[in-house]
């Protein structure tokens, strides 16, 4: 069965082998001409597929279906040719349910089990660098990625994206994962992680707020074991366990109106100045709240709470890799 990728290229699956092919057509205008594309075969599905800014270096992940022909083995392989030329570059031997990539302009960042990370080489798939670290945010702009050791570890870590060398660390815990980020101006990151983190991208300084934002003793609380269990398999993106018993999400977004910062958790209806300095608190019934929503309306502030929480088994994820 042929794939065809309508944008630049046609996918199709066959061989053990990659190759370019005379054109392949795809469709037929409304004069009856035909529309042809670029095609190249694979010996397995497409999975997923990336191309870099300047249609130059294709990734292509492969999967191979089980006996019975209704799911994805975990194993499969990820190939990396140069399109332009139509040649294969390099390819190596994934599981889908511990390895996670992302293409860059530098090379592909490749995690394993959330344990072990590589910046690739484009051109031959050879290591650039090697960190035992777990990406969080790749910072394009500056070329930096941001990183911890370990999934318990409170030390966030920034490194040179291209060279792997360290530039700052700064403390960040993460009990109960990232509940946001977000440049609040050009060299300053807002991070809710066990509180509000301002975050210089430059050095790492900043002011902090410590807060509760998730809770170990969650009565009436459902178990989601199997189902992170079975969320990995399907999106091949491995999350860091927090707990059996761990809810997170257990706050709201966090509302910017000129130098104030509007938040709440568990306990409290927070307004923080830009320093992170508390103007005043509303005391919340820690029983009843939960995830939840703020929004100003004229000279007042409302919040929404939805009465819900999220077990913790794949909520604590990178952005580097997570999906909308």
């Amino acid at each position: 069965m042929k794939r065809l990728l309508y944008l630049i290229v046609c996918l199709l699956i066959s061989v053990p082998f990659i190759y370019a092919q005379n054109p392949v057509v795809i469709g037929v205008t409304t004069e009856g001409r035909e529309l042809t594309a670029r095609g190249f075969e694979f010996n397995g599905r497409v999975r997923d597929y990336k191309m870099d800014t300047t249609g130059t270096i294709f990734m292509v992940k492969i999967g191979y279906l089980t006996k019975n022909e209704q799911s994805y083995k975990n194993k499969g392989e990820l190939v990396v040719f140069d399109f332009q030329e139509g040649r294969e570059l390099w390819r190596r031997k994934v599981n889908y349910m511990n390895d996670q990539f992302a293409l860059l302009p530098e090379g592909i960042l490749f995690n394993s089990k959330g344990i072990k990370s590589s910046l690739l080489d484009l051109q031959t798939g050879t290591p650039k660098w090697n960190k035992k670290i777990l990406p969080y945010i790749l910072d394009r702009e500056d070329n930096k990625l941001w990183a911890y050791k370990n999934g318990v570890s409170k030390k966030l870590e920034c490194y040179d994206t291209n060279t792997g060398e360290l530039l700052w660390t700064r403390e960040v815990p993460h009990t109960y994962g990232w509940n946001y980020h977000g440049l609040v101006d050009d060299s300053t990151r807002l991070i809710v992680s066990d509180g509000l983190h301002l975050v210089n991208v430059n050095n790492g300084t900043g002011e902090s707020y410590p807060m509760k934002t998730g809770t170990t003793n969650y009565t009436g609380a459902v178990a989601l074991g199997a189902l992170g269990i079975l969320t990995g398999a399907l999106t091949g993106y491995a999350g860091i366990p927090t707990g059996g018993n761990t809810v997170v999400e257990l706050t709201s977004n966090v509302l910017r109106d000129d130098s104030l910062f509007y938040f709440a958790n568990r306990t409290q209806l927070l307004c923080l100045d830009d320093g992170l300095k508390m103007k005043w608190g509303y005391p919340l019934s820690e029983d009843l709240t939960s995830h939840s929503r703020l929004f100003d309306y004229g000279d007042r502030l409302y919040m929404i709470n939805y009465g819900s929480g999220y077990r913790a088994n794949l909520r604590d994820l990178s952005s580097v890799y997570e999906k909308k």
